[in-house]
């Protein structure tokens, strides 16, 4: 028979018999990079040194959110980057590079965590965090006044301006009647 001592408790095995135990250790000046295993059987003594290694705190994934995927031109919505790893998830914005792959489309505000966006189109962005990436998609939609001018008055160019942006999915058909609207009243 041999017996396996973990925590001072004894395990008995039969012949051809096997089993795993799982020893944990702590030691005063948290250094050891090894311990030794001793398995005694009533003929043999056998002893191997086994390799320690702490769990990896290394990050696995790096997640990007969006709290709104779809904004309009002039409006900006939060980001946030998380980052997961053995020991758990940790919000890890501030340390992350974001990129945005259409820059006439939208822009990074690092400082406040934010994007905005610029004019009517579909990008990219891009979060990397330790060689770590993950991409999000933003639509940015048009606006009456994003169109206009904000100025009250509407052109047929408006008008063949915002059709397009909505063939593209990058504004709403209300916009585009709001602009009809007011190219008819001018």
């Amino acid at each position: 028979d041999f017996e396996t001592a973990a925590d001072a408790q004894f395990v008995s095995l039969a012949p051809g018999e096997a089993t795993t135990e799982t020893v944990q250790y702590t030691t005063q000046s948290g250094d050891a990079d090894a311990i030794t295993v001793e398995v005694v059987s009533d003929q043999t003594r056998v002893e191997r040194t086994v390799n320690v290694t702490e769990p990896s705190t290394d990050p696995t994934a790096v997640t990007l959110s969006v709290a709104t995927p779809t904004v309009s031109v002039g409006n900006s919505t939060p980001l946030s980057v998380s980052a997961d790893s053995p020991a758990g998830s940790d919000d890890v914005t501030s340390e992350t590079t974001i990129t945005v792959a259409t820059e006439d489309v939208a822009s990074v505000d690092a400082a406040n965590a934010s994007v905005t966006g610029l004019k009517p189109g579909t990008t990219a962005l891009t979060a990397e965090y330790k060689d770590l990436t993950d991409t999000k998609t933003l639509t940015v939609e048009g606006t009456v006044e994003h169109y206009t001018g904000g100025d009250g008055t509407a052109s047929i160019g408006d008008i063949f301006s915002a059709i397009d942006d909505w063939r593209a999915g990058h504004t709403r058909l209300e916009v585009v009647f709001e602009i009809i609207d007011i190219w008819q009243t001018d």
